[in-house]
């Protein structure tokens, strides 16, 4: 059952059905049974749960007020939770590393982002190197440009042309990376992340102009 539920989640999220991914992993994490899986099973449905609420966190998820304040996902904590996943360097940690970054760009968190910059580039040559994550070395190198060009959407356009081109020429069918390394596809995550920061520039200007 829990096998059926992760691809019905994974069919969601890339035909990009968000809201329904979510009813998905909340019907999951209501059944008694999940607890006793083995541990992978559990996190690896911890690393979908932080997917679906960076959804919510860029508001591509509707949820109610209520709904949100029940939220108990803690970014800073997600990492504890899936100890076993981040050992896996070439795979899962590889969900778990975007994920997190991609928090901190949600919340503009700058120092956290440009903190992490020397550690990612390290894990790409050591981790990422392989024809088989040329997917995940593109997607990180992009991620990487978003706080070396100081937030800045048309410089983070034009730094990550490139390598957006890349990932485009790379098609699933080309590596054999582990499908659920991307919980949601790089090039639509990619996509969600450029939206994000539109949003967050305009709403900083709008602030700006208020007197």
């Amino acid at each position: 059952w829990f096998r059926v539920q992760e691809i019905l989640l994974l069919a969601a999220l890339h035909t990009e059905e968000y809201d329904e991914a979510f009813e998905i992993l909340q019907k999951v994490q209501n059944n008694p049974y999940l607890a006793s899986q083995p541990p992978q099973i559990n996190e690896l449905w911890k690393i979908f749960e932080a997917y679906l609420w960076y959804l919510v966190t860029i508001k591509k998820v509707n949820l109610s007020e209520a709904e949100k304040q029940q939220n108990n996902f803690r970014i800073n904590r997600f990492v504890n939770d899936v100890p076993l996943l981040s050992k896996d360097k070439g795979g899962m940690n590889v969900s778990v590393l975007i994920i997190q970054f991609l928090f901190f760009v949600a919340q503009k968190k700058a120092d956290e982002c440009e903190s992490r910059i020397n550690a990612m580039n390290k894990y790409c040559s050591r981790y990422l190197s392989d024809p088989n994550s040329l997917r995940s070395q593109y997607f990180f190198k992009m991620l990487i440009q978003i706080p070396q060009s100081d937030f800045n959407l048309k410089q983070i356009r034009l730094k990550t042309e490139k390598y957006y081109a890349q990932l485009l020429n790379t098609p699933w069918h080309v590596v054999n990376q582990h499908r659920e390394v991307e919980v949601i596809p790089y090039e639509t995550l990619w996509l969600l992340v450029l939206e994000s920061l539109q949003t967050q520039s305009s709403t900083s200007s709008s602030r700006e102009l208020v007197p």
